[in-house]
């Protein structure tokens, strides 16, 4: 028969105590091992913290250099109140006027509150503003987002939502819903296209045109709107 060994604690007298205690012994004792186990491994872990402490020191240091680094880069980048100065394919000069402009690539500026004025073939004025913009400067593309206004010197007024400028071909077009009045007509339409120079004004998709009795000479055949 086998039999299993068990430790027997005794009192201060010799005499072996009763089981509970026994138990409140053993429970004393593994808790004893279990401090002495947990106290050496804390005094390890802060002898290794003291011994790298440099290191870990220099890395965090380093890190934050980064950080400040990329911080600095990003500020370098963007700029406050600027004015770009650009040409089209035909050296016409245009504005570009931003209340910030930040460089995210070579060719490439994202725009907070842009506005432009953009002299068309026919010499119609076109002024466009919104909350948001980007233009690429290879391409010559301008484009607007979010509360976008146009301004004609023809006397044509619109609103919508985006609008892209393709300063090179004196073109403006608009995929987004556009609302628009102008000295004798009111337009709503989904899309429209501003081209030829300037001479036509295409509204696109479902389209809704109120017509005024003209109040003035001087508007025809500049910026005549016309639906498709």
């Amino acid at each position: 028969m086998s039999s299993t060994k068990k430790k027997i604690y005794l009192g201060r007298k010799g005499q072996p105590l009763s089981q509970e205690l026994q138990r409140q012994q053993e429970r004393r004792s593994k808790h004893i091992i279990f401090l002495r186990k947990f106290f050496c491994i804390t005094l390890a872990f802060m002898l290794t913290i003291m011994i790298t402490w440099p290191q870990i020191e220099k890395f965090f240091n380093n890190r934050l250099d980064e950080e400040n680094n990329l911080k600095n880069l990003s500020l370098q980048n963007k700029i406050h109140q600027p004015s770009m100065h650009s040409y089209d394919k035909d050296q016409r000069p245009f504005n570009i006027n931003a209340q910030s402009a930040e460089q995210i690539a070579a060719e490439e500026v994202d725009l907070e509150q842009p506005f432009s004025k953009h002299i068309l073939q026919n010499g119609v004025e076109v002024e466009i503003k919104g909350n948001k913009g980007h233009f690429h400067q290879e391409t010559k593309l301008l484009n607007y987002q979010e509360n976008v206004k146009l301004k004609t010197s023809s006397g044509y007024e619109f609103k919508t939502s985006s609008a892209l400028v393709d300063t090179n071909n004196k073109k403006v077009i608009g995929s987004e819903e556009v609302i628009g009045k102008g000295p004798s007509s009111e337009i709503k339409a989904e899309g429209f296209t501003i081209e030829n120079g300037g001479e036509k004004i295409h509204f696109t998709g479902k389209s809704k045109l109120i017509l005024h009795p003209s109040t003035s000479e001087n508007t025809e055949g500049k910026g005549t709107p016309y639906v498709k």
